[in-house]
């Protein structure tokens, strides 16, 4: 999706959020939206790139608050792009079970969720609460 597309379906979008005639819930597939400020964005339901490093750390900076050590993480997601998910996970740190956890919340069917975070998201839905 090229500069001028992505323009017109954001266009039909506002109309679609006014309820005016012409207007259509964006659909955003195969955009390149690398450097968007999403800040604010409603995202609810939105399937996430998993291989975005970018878009898996500002997840969990923002569920990470003012905790320093948690931000850590966070941090060290952007900052690897050279790493997968099996690079993180040796690094074996005491808050891999927050970040996993976290990032469950936004598993969608059919996404390509890694299974690590897959399976935390089955874990959670399971669990009783007391």
């Amino acid at each position: 999706m090229n500069a001028e597309e992505l323009k017109s379906v954001l266009d039909s979008h506002k109309k679609w959020l006014k309820d005016e005639s012409g207007g259509k819930q964006a659909n955003l597939t195969g955009a390149d939206l690398t450097g968007a400020d999403l800040w604010g964005a409603y995202l609810t339901g939105a399937k996430l790139n998993w291989n975005s490093h970018q878009l898996v750390s500002e997840i969990l900076q923002r569920a990470a608050g003012n905790d320093i050590e948690k931000r850590k993480i966070a941090g060290l997601i952007r900052i690897s792009p050279d790493w997968c998910w099996s690079q993180f996970l040796a690094i074996n740190d005491p808050l891999t079970d927050w970040a996993l956890d976290e990032l469950a919340k936004w598993v969608q069917d059919g996404d390509g969720a890694p299974n690590v975070v897959v399976s935390r998201k089955v874990i959670s839905s399971n669990a009783q609460i007391p």
